[in-house]
C-alpha cells in the first residue's frame, strides 16, 4: 500500500496536508503560546505606581519596594521570552529550513514568533513607563529636598542678618569692657591708653592678615564649584 495521508480544513476553507512538520509546528506553537506570560497584571501595577509617584509624601519605602518587585517580574518575563524567541528562531534558521521539520511550516513559526514579539513589546512598554515613573519619583524627592534646603537657607539668611547687626555691638561692648583704661573713662580710672590701643591694633593686624586667607579660600571654593558644574 501507498503512504497514508491525512487532511484537515484550514481557516480559508481549503484542505491542507497534515505533515510531520505541521504536527511539530502545532505542538511547538501550543507549548510556546501556553507558556507566554500575561503582562496585564504588570501593566496594571505599573499604572498604579505611575499614579502614586506624585502623591507620595513620607512613605516612600513602600513605593520603592513595589517598583523593585515589578522590575524583578518584568525581568523574569523578559528572560523567559528571550528563551522562547531563541528557541523559535532555530526552526526558522537556514540549517532547518530545508528539512521536513521546518521546510513548509516556517510561516507558522514566524507567526508564533510574532506573538512572542507582541508580548515582549508590551513588557518593554511597561518597563519604559516604570522607568519614567521612577525618574519622576526621584525628581519629586529632589524637589522636596530643594524646598527644605531653600527653607533652611531663608532661616540662615535671617540669622546672618541678625549676626551682622549684633557683631559690631558685641565688638564695641567687648572693647570698652576690657580691664584697661579706655577712652571716655580716663577721669574715673586715670592712666595711659596704650594698653587699649595695643589690643585694638593687634585685633586690626590679625584682621588684615586673615582677610587674604579668607578671600583665597572663597575663590578656591568658587573655582571648585564652577569646575564641578562644567564637568
Amino acid at each position: 500500500g501507498g503512504e497514508r495521508r491525512q487532511h484537515h480544513m484550514g481557516s480559508d476553507g481549503k484542505k491542507k496536508r497534515l505533515t510531520i512538520g505541521g504536527i511539530v509546528a502545532h505542538i511547538v506553537e501550543n507549548i510556546v503560546v501556553a507558556g507566554l506570560p500575561d503582562p496585564t497584571a504588570c501593566l496594571g501595577e505599573v499604572d498604579r505606581i505611575d499614579e502614586m509617584v506624585l502623591l507620595v509624601t513620607n512613605d516612600s519605602h513602600d513605593l520603592l519596594r513595589r517598583i523593585a518587585r515589578v522590575r524583578r517580574i518584568l525581568s523574569a518575563h523578559r528572560s523567559s521570552l528571550f528563551r522562547k524567541e531563541r528557541f523559535l528562531k532555530q526552526f526558522t534558521s537556514p540549517a532547518l529550513r530545508a528539512t521536513f521539520i521546518s521546510g513548509f511550516t516556517a510561516e507558522q513559526y514566524r507567526h508564533t514568533l510574532g506573538e512572542v514579539y507582541h508580548v515582549a513589546e508590551r513588557l518593554e512598554a511597561a518597563r519604559d513607563v516604570l522607568t519614567q515613573a521612577n525618574s519622576n519619583f526621584v525628581s519629586h524627592i529632589s524637589l522636596q529636598v530643594a524646598q527644605v534646603s531653600n527653607h533652611m537657607n531663608v532661616k540662615m539668611k535671617a540669622l546672618s542678618q541678625v549676626a551682622t547687626v549684633c557683631l559690631p555691638l558685641n565688638i564695641i561692648t567687648g572693647l570698652f569692657g576690657m580691664n584697661v583704661t579706655v577712652p571716655y573713662n580716663s577721669t574715673e580710672y586715670p592712666g595711659t591708653l596704650w594698653p587699649f590701643f595695643t589690643v585694638v591694633g593687634s585685633m586690626v593686624c590679625l584682621l588684615l592678615i586673615g582677610i587674604p586667607f579668607i578671600w583665597r579660600s572663597m575663590q578656591e571654593k568658587q573655582r571648585t564649584a564652577m569646575s564641578s558644574l562644567d564637568g
